[in-house]
């Protein structure tokens, strides 16, 4: 236990230090688990994001897995999601004359995308001094993302001198862009270690997830990782929370990388 603390006293700090590309934001999930014939369960999860300091929506996502115990330390499961993404308003190409007023502009307004995701997956873990767990997930995840048309307006200003005085307008430019569909996979590594002591309600746990694009021509290129902190509390024999801090870490074109920090809380139920 004494070694657990000391990790994860370590880490918190590193998760913690911010840089000028960071981000804040809280993450909300519900699952139930309902537990089948032959070693089977189902899951259905649902989720919400927040980021930029947690004042704008980011995604909000809905899915199913179906999980089969292959082994005693050995688990397969397969599952679908639905996401929604929320891309807010954004202005760009301005311009300003040399008194520094704005001559153009493009709105971009704001629009909801949808995405679909699938995912195989294999987990194993292993007790240590009938306390510590520690458990390792591999999942290969596809994610396809529809052709989506995006509506947006150029604002060029018009200057106009009349007996009154001088009269601005805003002459409007209306058009649409077309993003092509897109379509990604990604194989998702992850470590854990958590304590699992029986009659404890409490597990606190540690976990470092590695994401890879394994597309053709990406040379399993690293897209991210996820490292968090947090305790999972078990309520009843039916109900479950949790609460962690999660750091991720995004390569960036163009940028060294993107750090995101978020507050994660969670209930779960059990059938």
């Amino acid at each position: 236990m004494k070694k657990i603390l000391l990790l994860v006293l370590t880490l918190v700090p590193t998760m913690m230090w911010a840089g000028d590309n960071d981000d804040f934001g809280t993450w909300l999930e519900l699952s139930a688990e309902k537990a089948l014939p032959y070693n089977m369960e189902i899951d259905l999860e649902g989720g919400l994001r927040t980021k930029d300091g947690s004042s704008l929506m980011e995604r909000w996502d809905i899915g199913a897995s179906l999980g089969y115990k292959a082994h005693k330390y050995l688990k397969l499961a397969t599952g679908y999601s639905f996401l929604h993404d929320y891309t807010p308003k954004k202005t760009s190409k301005e311009s300003f004359d040399e008194d520094g007023q704005l001559e153009s502009y493009r709105l971009t307004p704001s629009y909801w995308s949808p995405r679909h995701r699938l995912f195989v997956e294999a987990s194993s873990g292993i007790k240590f001094w009938k306390w510590l767990r520690i458990s390792a997930r591999v999942r290969y995840q596809y994610t396809f993302q529809p052709e989506r048309e995006v509506s947006r307006t150029d604002y060029e200003r018009n200057d106009q001198y009349t007996p009154e005085g001088p009269v601005t307008t805003w002459e409007e430019d209306a058009s649409t862009k077309t993003y092509p569909s897109e379509d990604r996979h990604v194989l998702r590594t992850r470590i854990k270690f958590s304590v699992d002591k029986k009659r404890l309600r409490w597990s606190p746990f540690i976990s470092a997830e590695f994401h890879n694009n394994v597309a053709a021509g990406e040379h399993f290129n690293f897209d991210k990782l996820r490292t968090s902190v947090g305790t999972d509390y078990k309520i009843n024999k039916h109900n479950g929370i949790g609460l962690s801090y999660v750091m991720t870490l995004n390569r960036m074109d163009g940028h060294p990388y993107e750090r995101m920090h978020a507050l994660s809380a969670s209930y779960s139920f059990h059938f």
